[in-house]
């Protein structure tokens, strides 16, 4: 007699603690060395994990010679005196990120679980300390460009298709093997999800569960196309969705999209040279076009900062304010660039990415032709597009949207990579009807994600039998990978590791509303006042110094996901961050978000669920000076700013719309 599917799994966490045999590791602490079945791992420097690498051909079938050192950290449980209860396997995306370097956040993410669960992360062959792929054009320019896309894919020659999501698959397999792991639960988020899927299904017999976090899926199935029609129309209602929510900007007449159609039209029409800041105070030059525009939309970095104020950017655009729709442009230039500071890439491998771009995604051109034949391949179902289907990237064409980076738009970028060898032929790593295992599979999405969409997401889910999708809402890119401004995906996550199910769902439907700003204003006269309270005994100038300090506070915590250590006001002014237990404090001097207030102090910021309260100085127009409390909730639906202190020896005492 079978076993119901639906106790499958709960029968796997005997099985698997059975399993780990003599996997099981010594509990002594100070051991420099451990042996997990065939291979002895040593403590990493400075850490309290343990590094391992496993040899393996760089070519399998033995075509091209060498090899290659596949290496990975592995977490001991808290708990090591007991067996464990499972394996954790964390895949990293990209593709070009190695998983180790982001094993410190997939801790947080996974927190309690590992007090008795242990933790891999292992670095795909091209990635990290996996003998990352450099290829020096690539990696240092300032913009990725088809040209140097097929110069790496030169400088690869014939080891370029062995860099394939199917060839990480069968090392992380090959690893788990030697480890004598037993069988594991597998979370990949964004092209982490794609590879995890390629292994489920070469590799299904390794996998007790699997969490897609914003993913999107492997074959080209359910509509989804090497067009990627799925990105607009997720940007249009995401937008709309966002103001709809938010009542500064509900209560303006048009949708989101109708407002920015006139900035579109007047970058279109008149494109200019620019500069600005982006949070952490770098200054970007620029050319403002409705590519760049095309661009902070659809890869939507920084995500929230994005969301928030685009609307009221582009209204202060066309009313001649031009600096907070360029400060967007800047920090998606400075926020989209994967790279780190020395363009090393053992952070992020830019080669790594086009092996895997070119080897294994779909493209509107058939990769197994030559570069000139794919050309006017590509230019020919350009036309066609744009003849039958114009409005693919409404609001935006399909010039300006293959004007955006390649590594967003793809359609351009694996035009000029070599010839393939036949013996690899490109294309999808599975059928377009994969038998996929009927294993519990949780696959969250985003609703606002424009990157990994929900459409897509859905369509992966449905890959598998046992497959479901949780969408949650107000989210972003990555749902449960901290920091979150909500904790219902890690929530989620957690009780389907604990349990095989997600469970109530409904923490999905509650996440907070993004709140977005009024309206930008250049000087204090402009700037909607507060609401008095009982006893307040100031002016209508206090009212708007009220809101205008509201807005300067929740303007600074917005940049926190991308600034960095050091932050500027939009108007000038530094901000100095530090994490603070689970949010931030924001330390403020001389910050402008008009040009005529200039706020001191200090704002504590708890980022998700909490109350955010600041306690500042402030100097406005006409030489007024005063100090004032700030405090609303975040996360939290029709929440409502007090604003308490005193200008000028007036007492102050009023509330708006929480920022």
């Amino acid at each position: 007699m079978g076993v119901p599917k639906h106790l499958r799994w709960l029968l796997g966490l005997s099985i698997a603690a059975a399993a780990m045999g003599g996997a099981v590791a010594a509990p002594d602490e100070r051991a420099d060395a451990l042996r997990l079945g065939q291979l002895t791992l040593h403590r990493c420097p400075n850490a309290d994990d343990y590094c391992g690498a496993l040899r393996r051909p760089l070519d399998p079938e033995g075509r091209v010679p060498g090899e290659i050192d596949i290496r990975f950290h592995y977490l001991r449980r808290e708990r090591a005196d007991r067996p464990a209860a499972g394996w954790l396997v964390a895949i990293e995306g990209g593709p070009g990120y190695p998983s180790s370097g982001t094993r410190y956040t997939y801790r947080r993410m996974f927190g309690p679980l590992l007090r008795e669960r242990d933790l891999l992360t292992v670095d795909a062959r091209g990635t990290g300390d996996s003998a990352a792929i450099h290829c020096p054009p690539l990696q240092q320019a300032p913009e990725m460009t088809a040209r140097d896309v097929a110069r790496c894919g030169r400088q690869l020659g014939a080891s370029a298709p062995l860099y394939s999501t199917v060839q990480a698959a069968d090392d992380l397999a090959a690893v788990l093997a030697a480890l004598e792991a037993p069988p594991v639960d597998l979370y990949g988020d964004s092209y982490g999800t794609w590879s995890a899927q390629v292994f489920a299904y070469r590799h299904p017999g390794w996998l007790r569960s699997l969490v897609l976090d914003s993913a999107y899926p492997v074959p080209m199935t359910g509509g989804e196309t090497p067009w990627y029609p799925f990105f607009a129309p997720t940007v249009r209602q995401a937008f709309d969705k966002v103001c709809q929510r938010s009542a500064p900007c509900a209560s303006l007449p048009g949708t989101a999209l109708e407002r920015l159609q006139p900035v579109i039209d007047a970058l279109r029409a008149e494109p200019f040279d620019a500069r600005a800041q982006d949070a952490s105070g770098r200054w970007w030059r620029f050319r403002a076009d409705a590519s760049l525009l095309a661009t902070v939309m659809f890869v939507g970095a920084p995500a929230y900062a994005v969301a928030r104020e685009l609307d009221a950017a582009g209204r202060a655009f066309l009313q001649g304010d031009r600096l907070p729709l360029l400060r967007l442009m800047a920090e998606t230039l400075a926020y989209k660039d994967p790279r780190d500071a020395r363009r090393d890439p053992r952070y992020y491998s830019v080669g790594l990415y086009a092996a895997v771009t070119c080897q294994d995604y779909a493209q509107v051109y058939d990769m197994r032709l030559p570069p000139a034949q794919r050309r006017r391949q590509r230019d020919a179902a350009v036309a066609e597009q744009q003849s039958l289907h114009p409005d693919l990237y409404a609001p935006f064409t399909i010039d300006e949207f293959r004007g955006m980076p390649l590594d967003y738009s793809l359609i351009d970028a694996c035009v000029d990579w070599p010839a393939p060898d036949p013996a690899h032929p490109p294309g999808p790593p599975v059928p377009p009807q994969p038998d996929m295992p009927a294993i519990p599979v949780l696959v969250l999405s985003g609703e606002l994600d424009a990157i990994t969409t929900p459409p897509e997401g859905a369509i992966a889910a449905s890959l598998f039998p046992a497959g479901r999708q949780v969408v949650v809402a107000n989210s972003f890119h990555l749902v449960a990978s901290p920091p979150q401004r909500d904790d219902c995906g890690r929530q989620l996550l957690h009780r389907f590791l604990l349990t095989g199910s997600p469970g109530d769902t409904g923490c999905a439907e509650r996440v907070a509303p993004i709140r977005t700003p009024p309206a930008f204003a250049r000087r204090l006269a402009d700037v909607a006042p507060a609401q008095p309270l009982p006893g307040h005994a100031g002016r209508l100038q206090d009212l708007q110094l009220a809101a205008a300090v509201a807005h300067t506070l929740a303007d600074a915590a917005a940049r926190v996901e991308s600034a960095g250590p050091h932050s500027v006001g939009l108007r000038g002014g530094t901000i100095a961050i530090d994490h603070q237990g689970q949010g931030y404090r924001l330390r403020l001097r001389g910050v402008r978000w008009t040009e005529d207030v200039a706020v001191d102090g200090v704002l504590d910021w708890p980022q998700a669920a909490g109350l955010a309260t600041a306690q500042v100085q402030v100097q406005g127009p006409g030489a007024v000076r005063g100090h004032l409390r700030v405090s609303w909730p975040e996360q939290q639906p029709g929440a409502l700013a007090r604003v308490q202190g005193e200008l000028d020896g007036r007492h102050v005492d009023a509330q708006l719309t929480a920022p």
